[in-house]
């Protein structure tokens, strides 16, 4: 008997809350494969420029899991479940309201810059553009 899927089918809000509680299970598992897993069952592949806007945000707020969150970061783009583009479009958001951020978490200018670098270094992130990112 073949299985059937099962469309899902998220609000914007739910698609975020689901996001976050990635991010959430991934930084106390590490496990890249279950967050990829994770992500592709969300099914909202138009929303994974939040994805890393959170995985941003989540590094600023908790510094020493940025280096974690750039190999997830890393992993998903370099197995394409997130393009370029929708790395860019997170990062640009990011980038637009840094210093908001900034004032929450004070040296979120450094975590952005370290990870925007390694991105660039790495291939997952390309090359920055005129917003800076």
């Amino acid at each position: 008997m073949a299985h059937k899927r099962m469309l899902l089918i998220f609000t914007q809000a739910e698609a975020c809350a689901r996001a976050q509680a990635l991010l959430e299970e991934y930084e106390t598992s590490g496990d890249v494969a279950e967050a990829a897993r994770c992500l592709r069952e969300l099914g909202v592949p138009g929303y994974h420029h939040e994805l890393v806007r959170r995985a941003l945000a989540a590094a600023f707020a908790a510094p020493k899991h940025a280096p974690a969150l750039r190999r997830l970061l890393a992993a998903l783009a370099s197995s394409g479940q997130i393009t370029q583009t929708q790395m860019h479009t997170g990062f640009n958001r990011v980038c637009a309201v840094l210093d908001d951020y900034e004032l929450d978490y004070p040296g979120a200018g450094a975590v952005f810059a370290e990870l925007q670098a390694a991105g660039e270094r790495e291939g997952w992130l390309g090359h920055a553009d005129a917003n800076g990112a």
